[in-house]
């Protein structure tokens, strides 16, 4: 194509701006969507505009809960433990993330992840097992910092079984993708049943 005109080219140059500005918008939500939804989720949506509840046969779930909390965050000033939590979940989710386990969410001063639901961990139940280990040690050794500065800390709880889930999204406002069954229920009740 022949441009015959500096207006023709400055017309091409503005639609070329808009497409480059479309290209960016499309790229940050895409990076968003993945940081809400587990990856193979957001490209369904993306795709079909709906995701699909379905069945999965063997997944590893782990809850994990701050023990003492109340306690010890009824002695920290508002700044002081949104910055705690913002340290202690930003580690974990780097763990998670080392060991291959999806994080689907923090509940309070709780936190969610699985293994097997995505197929990304060559050994779903070992990874997991890595995973809360490594959580546990890193709450422990935090803890132990604190209290040699004399401060009280949080402990931690861990819950993880072995089963099958439900998962998928419900609702149409401000989903977010869950996971159901048995096997979660069981999950919560051996962190509650936790020392």
């Amino acid at each position: 194509m022949i441009y015959r005109t500096k207006k023709d080219l400055t017309v091409l140059c503005a639609w070329q701006e808009m497409l480059n500005q479309l290209a960016e918008k499309k790229k940050k939500t895409d990076e968003l969507l993945k940081n809400i939804l587990p990856e193979h989720v957001a490209f369904e949506l993306k795709q079909f505009t709906r995701i699909e509840v379905g069945l999965h046969e063997q997944v590893c779930v782990m809850f994990a809960d701050f023990t003492n909390f109340t306690a010890v965050s009824s002695s920290m000033d508002t700044q002081e433990l949104a910055r705690e939590l913002n340290i202690c979940f930003t580690e974990i989710d780097h763990i998670a993330e080392r060991f291959d386990a999806e994080k689907l969410k923090t509940i309070r001063d709780g936190y969610l992840c699985v293994t097997g639901l995505m197929n990304k961990a060559k050994c779903p139940a070992n990874s997991l097992l890595m995973a809360a280990l490594a959580m546990r040690d890193f709450i422990e050794q935090r803890r132990l910092q604190k209290e040699a500065e004399g401060r009280v800390y949080w402990g931690v709880r861990l819950g993880l079984h072995v089963g099958p889930v439900v998962a998928g999204v419900v609702g149409q406002h401000k989903f977010a993708f869950d996971i159901w069954g048995d096997t979660v229920n069981i999950a919560a009740r051996l962190e509650m049943a936790g020392m």
